[in-house]
């Protein structure tokens, strides 16, 4: 819920992937963060996999898939998910 509710914050226009080498020195970062991926990919991953957790056979994930993208996505996210029911 929380990554539906704030994910929009990665919608920014220029993303500056050096920008977090400022504040943290690369060698005190994980392997997997020394190379950030554009935010925007992955938002896009995210709504993907919560549309399909629509159709999975849990109830649970249908149920919370369905309250993350009804009521708590951030409504700068909502094209993204029109674009996701288009397809």
């Amino acid at each position: 819920m929380f990554l539906a509710a704030c994910g929009s914050a990665c919608l920014i226009d220029h993303h500056d992937a050096a920008a977090l080498h400022s504040v943290i020195p690369p060698e005190l970062l994980p392997d997997s963060m020394r190379v950030l991926k554009d935010p925007r990919a992955l938002i896009n991953n995210f709504i993907t996999f919560l549309m399909e957790r629509l159709i999975s056979d849990s109830v649970m994930a249908r149920e919370t898939a369905k309250e993350a993208l009804g009521s708590e996505l951030s409504i700068r996210l909502y094209p993204k998910l029109m674009k996701h029911f288009e397809e």
